[in-house]
């Protein structure tokens, strides 16, 4: 469906009817049909997947920050345009982090929060191969003229794996300011304290088990926020193994309600 809010339109997939509803928020580059995979595995809940602008179906405004703090107030708008006054949630990536801005601008709206692989620790300046880092050093119009150059590693991919199939299918849908923008962001992270408002607020964070080895992901294991792993999977690990994720979730759902 269509929601519309005052920062533009955004597209939102609806699965399910539950007093428990949930929504999952996709990382950079990607879409909502990141998570399409995880539906048959949860019931009992109401899932809320939705393109973040930018992204996927969504609008791409250019007038709009792309910050995690402006991403958050938009998903308020979202709720209250589908008179959702609380939920839970799953942030992959980007989406963790934007899961956590959530956190701060309107904890009353969050029942529980799970974050997947979140940008715990800035990287600006550190040679990674992230996608964030691709816009590292550069400025805004030369980044989008060159956008698919920066990418082409990616998209000549044609006969690669079901998750990097998956998202080059959605990079291509993806607004090359959106990216760009949203990138500064997780270069940054300076908009609020990622990492405390993440061991405060977070009730679990899965981890794929081929990712341990990245920084950002070692930071997580350090933490004191309950972990699952999630077996046969890296990075893109609700493409790669859903059922996994969707019991790893209940799981960590079911512990936070006793």
């Amino acid at each position: 469906m269509r929601i519309e809010t005052p920062q533009g339109a955004i597209m939102v997939d609806v699965y399910g009817q539950s007093d428990q509803v949930l929504l999952l928020l996709h990382g950079l580059g990607s879409a909502r049909t990141t998570f399409a995979g995880i539906v048959p595995f949860m019931p009992k809940w109401q899932l809320i997947m939705p393109d973040l602008l930018g992204f996927g179906e969504s609008a791409k405004p250019p007038a709009f920050s792309y910050s995690l703090l402006d991403y958050a107030k938009n998903l308020v708008e979202l709720m209250e345009q589908m008179d959702l006054s609380r939920v839970s949630v799953v942030g992959h990536s980007m989406g963790g982090d934007i899961a956590l801005a959530l956190a701060v601008v309107a904890p009353e709206r969050i029942d529980r929060l799970i974050i997947a692989e979140a940008n715990l620790l800035p990287s600006r300046g550190l040679k990674r191969s992230s996608i964030s880092a691709r816009a590292d050093g550069l400025p805004e119009p030369e980044y989008i003229q060159h956008f698919h150059e920066f990418f082409q590693d990616l998209f000549g991919q044609d006969t690669a794996s079901q998750s990097l199939r998956h998202y080059v299918q959605t990079l291509r849908q993806a607004s090359p300011m959106a990216m760009y923008r949203a990138s500064q962001a997780l270069l940054d992270l300076k908009e609020f304290d990622v990492e405390k408002t993440f061991i405060q607020q977070a009730i679990g964070t899965l981890i794929g088990e081929r990712s341990r080895g990245s920084r950002q992901v070692q930071q997580a294991l350090s933490s004191p926020v309950p972990i699952r792993l999630i077996a046969n999977a890296g990075h893109d690990m609700f493409v790669e193994n859903p059922k996994g994720c969707a019991l790893a979730i209940q799981s960590l759902m079911a512990i936070a309600r006793r």
